[in-house]
């Protein structure tokens, strides 16, 4: 049965989806850079439980990375924005030239306008970032004091 459904769904989609060794080759590339991803943030926890383990200022790694996650956000929610701004596909309800909308504030795109504001996950970000910052300046006295434990 569910071999059925399949099928109907792929003969269905075809009158959408033109390309489908376009639609593979994509779905490849997300699996491996999914994959890849993955990994790196394994391999990158490895390393940072080792490198705590012998050296005593590493552990500030530990603080400073999640501190600066909203600038992470930034680029990568810019990145996403620029890439569906740059990747409109040809059979769409509409064409408009390669656009980059606005990371933050309102803009216009084509007759369209767009608005983007940071929210209260955005807020949490920026709290973490204040918070965290006194923390790490402390452990990093202690750490100079040699009143590390």
């Amino acid at each position: 049965h569910l071999a059925e459904q399949v099928k109907t769904y792929t003969d269905a989609s075809g009158a959408f989806f033109k390309e489908p060794e376009r639609i593979l080759a994509w779905g490849e590339n997300v699996r491996m850079a999914t994959n890849l991803t993955i990994a790196g943030v394994i391999f990158g926890m490895i390393v940072v439980v080792l490198l705590t383990w012998k050296v005593k200022q590493f552990q500030l790694l530990l603080a400073l990375i999640p501190s600066l996650w909203f600038i992470y956000f930034l680029i990568v929610y810019a990145g996403w924005l620029w890439f569906f701004g740059h990747n409109l596909h040809p059979w769409g309800a509409f064409t408009v030239k390669p656009f980059m909308p606005t990371v933050f504030g309102e803009g216009k795109v084509a007759q369209f306008s767009t608005y983007s504001y940071p929210y209260w996950g955005y807020l949490l970000l920026l709290i973490d970032f204040v918070c965290l910052v006194p923390a790490i300046l402390m452990r990093r006295k202690q750490i100079r004091e040699g009143s590390v434990e």
